[in-house]
């Protein structure tokens, strides 16, 4: 990690959380921010026009360096450019430092541009006062999702950025609806050591959809909402169901059937795929029901082969904060 002294040098240092997406029912619309883990970018103000990456640590090498290649920086640009004009449009370095394996489905690719975005908005912010809700940040942090993701995504971007349960009604302009879960409930999530990039994961999406299966998702989707707002764990267990998308990405992920089986057994009440994958996350009531769920899972993609990464935690009400 790159030494950070502090404002007194001109640092700013902004982590941005993990988050579960797609979450059931709710592809490309539903996410949820968990706690412990995400992404921190340092940044301060230099001289130069444009933006420099100075370091990355954390992503094994396997990170652009290159500025317009690369998520964070490509987001605090985005954020320069909104809050200034050439000729006086400062230049920025930063350092980045991953918390989140790469391709993961927890959104590693958001949280880095999410981290450049709000760091950049401390810095030339014009006196402002930071809002992570504003669109300026959010349209930023698209702009650096989009070079990974290969579009304007914003359901990792949205509960990274905002924290809570956030709803994504639209990115152009950018719409969301957030709240913080009435149902209390521990995390479970498992990274096996395989790869799938968000747009291999969105290739394996079928081309149509039953009425059948568009009706149980919207039927579904609103019930998750309404059991997450009441605090209904009945409701959400039935309702954290797709039958649109996940079956098709399932397929990427061996064993992942029988993970979340056995997450079920071990005593989750509901869980699945996060994101485009391999992570797979699983809801309990409790930290002990969560990190044998974990547990479990971890087990079923051990008997793949796979090696995993697992992780209990909550989530998280906070979204990008300084650090």
């Amino acid at each position: 990690m790159i030494d950070t002294p502090g404002r007194a040098e001109g640092w700013v240092s902004v982590f941005a959380p993990a988050s579960v997406s797609n979450v059931g029912p709710g592809f490309d619309a539903f996410g949820f921010a968990i706690e412990a883990i995400g992404d921190t970018v340092h940044a301060r103000l230099r001289s130069e026009p444009g933006v420099r990456i100075v370091s990355i640590t954390g992503d094994g090498g396997a990170l652009p360096r290159e500025a317009e290649r690369n998520t964070a920086s490509v987001a605090a640009a985005s954020m320069l450019r909104r809050f200034s004009a050439p000729p006086e449009t400062p230049g920025l370095e930063i350092a980045v430092d991953k918390g989140l394996p790469l391709c993961s489905g927890l959104g590693s690719s958001a949280a880095s541009a999410v981290a450049g975005a709000v760091a950049a908005m401390h810095l030339v912010g014009a006196g402002r006062e930071v809002d992570v809700t504003s669109p300026e940040v959010f349209e930023a942090a698209l702009d650096g999702e989009m070079v990974a993701a290969g579009g304007r995504h914003a359901d990792n971007v949205a509960p990274s950025l905002l924290g809570g349960f956030v709803i994504v009604r639209g990115v152009d302009p950018p719409r969301w609806a957030r709240f913080e879960p009435a149902l209390r409930c521990h995390v479970a999530v498992v990274t096996p050591q395989i790869e799938i990039s968000t747009r291999a994961a969105r290739e394996a999406l079928p081309e149509s959809v039953s009425l059948a299966d568009a009706v149980r998702n919207w039927s579904n989707a609103a019930t998750l909402v309404l059991g997450l707002v009441q605090g209904d764990r009945d409701l959400v267990a039935d309702a954290l169901v797709d039958a649109v998308v996940e079956p098709h990405r399932a397929k990427l992920i061996p064993g992942a059937e029988a993970a979340r089986a056995a997450a079920r057994e071990a005593g989750a009440f509901a869980g699945g795929v996060s994101g485009s994958g391999p992570t797979m996350f699983a809801l309990a009531e409790n930290e002990m029901a969560a990190a044998a769920a974990a547990a479990a899972m971890a087990e079923v993609f051990a008997g793949e082969g796979l090696a995993s990464v697992s992780t209990t935690t909550t989530i998280c009400p906070e979204g990008a904060r300084e650090r």
